[in-house]
């Protein structure tokens, strides 16, 4: 129960961010160089707010503000956000906490990464706002957010100058943050090893919406919100339209082939976002007035060339894949009760993963289990070696037992790995093993018989056998991954 309310609320966030994410997409789109017809340019630019244009409230026609400063000011409401975050957070520790601020700094991290994350897209679509500029019949091209600012001209008394170099200056600010989250991506599985437990609390933000395998993933996602805000910078709107399908046609490729939502639903509305953001930059192809042949013709002949080259990488993979010995899709399998090997399995993998003569993956169902029907399919046909990791109640397990029996019957090699407070069967809990499962349809459904549990169970005291040491660091982890490896 505990397990599925924790799904739920991953859901949940992950949804709302997306919903939010694809918002400030549209107002990214709203402000390309397309002829939006009304009423979606009223709609469109209604959801500007989410950008923090504060022009949209026409707040020249009250208080006359200048260009420049206007433009300061739209920096300072969204710089202004975290400022105000840094006071709410001093308040509530220095009322709440008695001013432990550093045993309560890991929250204060969080909620930053948090909102960094979620204002990304209106962050860097204020910052570039002096750097989008329309041209006009006379030759002269203006701010499109601030028509009366005269672009790149010394001949007008224009604060275009002023505001370009502020802007490229604030824009320093999300480059050091996105250095930032590349060197905590980068020191992640080391961090991992050592049991940096304050280092994963302050990074939390980060990576819990992502599979552990693919926390890298966050990267994919900062950079695809980047370059979508950063599309307006582009003068002409059939390039505009053709820079932004390439980033959302390869992000939603990468999201497909690695499945980095920690929950699977994340994934399918991950590309379903990214497959309407695709529909609307279709439709948009009507709305451009005065397209460049020659733009779409360079862009048709690089999609033909890459499509070429694609193909043929697919025959050669193909053909490589039928001459050559078919490996495993697994080296290991780690085979273990949630309760009592859950935390030492995870670490067993990256350590196992991380060794220079693995070959495969290492199977961890929390990571790699989409269906519970295939998981003795993949025993059976995709593991070169199953490890059992023997903690107390692993034989109390129907799914454990069965993995275990599938892998003796099919012969697949098997190490049992102790764990403190292991002890192997004696005959008497062998003859009454039916007594000792809760649940035997896991089993039965699967043709499982008892007989066979049972001759699995006989035999388990002769298989090869792996001890692991009450202490465990660094070093004793890599010795424990290096063995296993070797031995296999």
């Amino acid at each position: 129960r505990t397990a599925r309310q924790w799904r739920s609320t991953v859901l949940m966030v992950v949804t709302i961010g997306q919903v939010v994410t694809m918002l400030q997409q549209l107002t990214v789109m709203d402000a390309m160089a397309v002829a939006w017809p009304e009423p979606l340019a009223g709609l469109l630019n209604f959801m500007s707010v989410l950008a923090f244009d504060i022009n949209m409230m026409q707040v020249n026609c009250f208080v006359g503000i200048e260009a420049t400063l206007s433009f300061s000011f739209r920096l300072f409401s969204v710089l202004g956000l975290f400022f105000m975050l840094g006071i709410i957070h001093t308040i509530i520790v220095a009322v709440f906490f008695n001013c432990k601020f550093y045993s309560n700094r890991s929250h204060m991290y969080g909620c930053s990464g948090t909102l960094f994350i979620t204002l990304l897209v209106p962050i860097l679509t204020a910052l570039i706002a002096p750097l989008q500029c329309k041209e006009h019949p006379n030759g002269l091209a203006t701010v499109i957010s601030y028509p009366s600012v005269v672009c790149w001209s010394e001949d007008f008394d224009s604060p275009h100058s002023g505001m370009v170099v502020l802007s490229l200056i604030s824009c320093a600010i999300p480059v050091a943050v996105f250095a930032v989250v590349l060197y905590v991506v980068w020191i992640l599985p080391s961090k991992l090893r050592q049991g940096d437990s304050a280092f994963l609390q302050c990074t939390t933000c980060l990576f819990f919406r992502f599979r552990m395998e693919t926390h890298w993933f966050v990267l994919v996602f900062i950079a695809r919100n980047a370059l979508i805000s950063l599309v307006p910078v582009i003068p002409d709107a059939a390039t505009q339209v053709i820079v932004m399908s390439v980033v959302l046609v390869a992000c939603m490729l990468i999201t497909v082939y690695v499945l980095p939502w920690r929950v699977s639903e994340a994934n399918a509305l991950d590309v379903g976002c990214c497959c309407a953001m695709l529909m609307f930059l279709i439709c948009s192809g009507f709305f451009i007035d005065d397209v460049s042949g020659e733009i779409w013709a360079t862009f048709s002949l690089i999609l033909v060339v890459v499509l070429l080259v694609v193909f043929i990488f697919v025959l050669a993979f193909t053909f490589q894949h039928r001459m050559m010995r078919k490996r495993k899709a697994y080296h290991f399998f780690l085979c273990h009760h949630k309760e009592g090997a859950g935390n030492f399995a995870r670490l067993l993998k990256l350590y196992l993963l991380e060794h220079r003569q693995i070959r495969g993956d290492v199977f961890l169902d929390s990571d790699n289990l989409a269906d519970l029907a295939a998981l003795y399919n993949i025993v059976r046909t995709d593991v070169n070696t199953v490890l059992i990791l023997c903690s107390r109640l692993i034989l109390h397990r129907p799914w454990c037992v069965g993995e275990m029996t599938i892998a003796t019957l099919n012969r697949i090699e098997r190490v049992a790995v102790n764990l403190d407070g292991f002890e192997y069967p004696d005959a008497s809990f062998v003859n009454a093993f039916e007594h000792h499962i809760s649940d035997w349809s896991p089993l039965s459904e699967h043709g499982i018989s008892l007989e066979a549990v049972k001759d699995m169970l006989s035999g388990l005291p002769s298989w090869p056998q792996a001890a692991i040491p009450l202490k465990l660091g660094d070093k004793e982890m890599t010795r424990i991954a290096a063995s296993l490896v070797r031995r296999n």
